[in-house]
C-alpha cells in the first residue's frame, strides 16, 4: 500500500512539474516574443490578453485530460471493486456455506446465512457483535482461543466449538484461517463452520467435508478480501487526487470572476464617461447596426434639427429619411464598408457629416458610426464642460466662477 501511494504522489509530481515548467516558459518566452515583434502599447494589450486566453483554453484542455484520466481509472477501480464484492458474495451466499469473517478483536465482520441459521439468529444479529455479546463470557473465551490459534498459524486449524443452537450447547466443527492484507499482516479470520458433531461418529465426515471445502474456497475467499481491501484504497487516492484537482480549478474559477468584475466596472465607467462627453459636444453623435436601425442618437444639436436625444433608437434610418436619397446613400456606403465625409442640410442647419463603418473582429461590417456638426463650425468641447448641467452630473455642484 505504502508502493502504491508512493507510485501515485511521483506521477501527480512528474504532471505538476511538467505543468510547471511548461507554464513557466510559455509566459517568459511568449513575453519576449511580445516585446521584440511590438513596443506599440495597444498591440502590446492585444497580444498579452490573446495570449493569456490561449494559456487558459491550453490550461483547461491538460485539466479535462487529466481528470479524464483519474476518472477512467476510479471508475475501472470501481467495477474491479464490485466484480469482487460479487465473487464475495456468491460464496457467502451459497446454501451450503456457514461462512464467519472476524476482526483481530473479535468483531463479526461478515456471517452467511447458512451461519446464521445455525445459530437461530440473522446475519443483522451478528454483523458488529463479539462472541461475548452472543454467546456469553464463558462460551466466548474458548471462542476467542481458537480464533487467536488461527491468527498465529499460517495454515488452516480445525477447533471443536460449543454454540447455542436453538439455545442448546452443540458441538460444532470448525475450519479457520487467518486473513491477511497486502502486506501481510493479519487483519482477522476467516472460518467455515460444520455440521453437528456432539455425536462422536460424525466428526471424521464433517472433517474431511470441511477441508474439501476450505481447500476449494479459502483461497478464492482470501484473494478476494485482498483484492476487497486494495481497490477500496485505491478508490481513496484517486478521490483524493480529484478533490486536488478541483480545488485547483475553482481557484481558477475565482480568478476569472475577480477579472470579469473588475473588466465590466471598468467598461461600465468608460460608457459613462463617453455618454456625459457625447450628449454636452455640440455635434450629433449616432450609430446604426447593420439593418440600419438606430441604436444610439445623442448631441446637443439633435433639438436643433428637430429630434429629442435618443428618439431615433429602435427607429430604420432609410425610413426616417426616405425622402433625402443622399442621407440613405451615404449610409448605405457606409454599411458597404467605406468612409463617407458629406455636407447634409438637415431641418434649419447644414451639417457637415462623417460616417464610417465599424467591424468586428473577423473584419465585417456590423454597423455604422456617424457624427455631425454645424458646417463651418467645429463643436467647442471646452464649451461642453463649462456646461451647467455637465459640471452638475461630474461634479455634484455648480461649476466655479472664473
Amino acid at each position: 500500500m505504502a508502493e502504491r501511494d508512493s507510485t501515485v504522489s511521483e506521477r501527480a509530481l512528474i504532471v505538476a512539474a511538467v505543468y510547471g515548467v511548461v507554464g513557466g516558459l510559455w509566459i517568459f518566452l511568449s513575453d519576449e516574443v511580445v516585446a521584440a515583434f511590438t513596443t506599440d502599447a495597444a498591440r502590446l494589450t492585444y497580444f498579452q490578453t490573446s495570449k493569456g486566453w490561449f494559456f487558459v483554453a491550453a490550461s483547461s484542455v491538460l485539466i479535462y485530460f487529466l481528470v479524464r484520466h483519474f476518472m477512467g481509472r476510479a471508475v475501472a477501480s470501481a467495477a474491479a471493486q464490485h466484480r469482487a464484492e460479487s465473487n464475495l458474495l456468491m460464496v457467502f451466499n451459497h446454501p451450503a456455506m456457514r461462512v464467519f469473517v472476524k476482526d483481530p478483536d473479535g468483531k463479526y465482520l461478515l456471517a452467511s446465512e447458512a451461519f446464521t441459521r445455525l445459530l437461530g439468529l440473522t446475519p443483522g444479529e451478528i454483523v458488529n457483535q463479539t462472541d461475548e455479546s452472543l454467546f456469553g463470557v464463558e462460551a466466548a473465551a474458548a471462542l476467542r482461543q481458537a480464533d487467536r490459534r488461527a491468527m498465529h498459524s499460517h495454515g488452516i486449524t480445525e477447533s471443536q466449538d460449543v454454540l447455542p443452537v436453538a439455545g442448546i450447547p452443540r458441538t460444532i466443527a470448525v475450519l479457520r484461517a487467518r486473513v491477511t492484507d497486502e502486506s501481510g499482516r493479519c487483519v482477522g479470520v476467516v472460518g467455515i463452520a460444520g455440521e453437528d458433531v456432539t455425536s462422536p461418529d460424525l466428526g471424521t465426515a464433517v472433517r474431511q467435508s470441511l477441508e474439501h471445502v476450505v481447500r476449494r474456497r479459502s483461497a478464492a475467499l482470501a484473494a478476494a478480501v485482498r483484492d476487497l481491501h486494495g481497490r477500496i484504497a485505491a478508490l481513496h487516492t484517486e478521490a483524493a487526487e480529484l478533490r486536488r484537482h478541483g480545488d485547483r480549478l475553482e481557484v481558477e474559477r475565482e480568478k476569472l470572476e475577480a477579472e470579469k468584475h473588475v473588466l465590466t466596472a471598468d467598461l461600465l465607467a468608460a460608457e459613462q464617461r463617453l455618454n456625459t462627453v457625447v450628449t454636452h459636444v455640440q455635434a450629433i453623435v449616432a450609430a446604426i447596426d447593420q439593418e440600419g436601425v438606430v441604436v444610439l442618437a445623442e448631441g446637443k444639436l439633435l433639438p436643433e434639427v428637430g429630434y429629442k436625444p435618443g428618439g431615433l433608437v429602435g427607429r430604420s434610418i432609410f425610413e426616417l429619411f426616405a425622402g433625402r436619397p443622399e442621407i440613405v446613400a451615404a449610409c448605405r456606403r457606409a454599411l458597404e464598408g467605406r468612409s463617407v465625409a458629406a455636407r447634409l442640410p438637415v431641418g434649419r442647419l447644414d451639417l457637415d457629416a462623417r460616417i464610417v463603418p465599424v467591424r468586428d473582429a473577423e473584419g465585417r461590417v456590423v454597423g455604422a458610426v456617424a457624427v455631425a456638426t454645424e458646417a463651418d463650425r467645429p463643436p467647442n468641447l471646452a464649451d461642453a464642460l463649462r456646461d451647467d448641467d455637465f459640471a452638475d452630473k461630474q461634479g455634484g455642484g455648480s461649476p466655479r466662477a472664473g
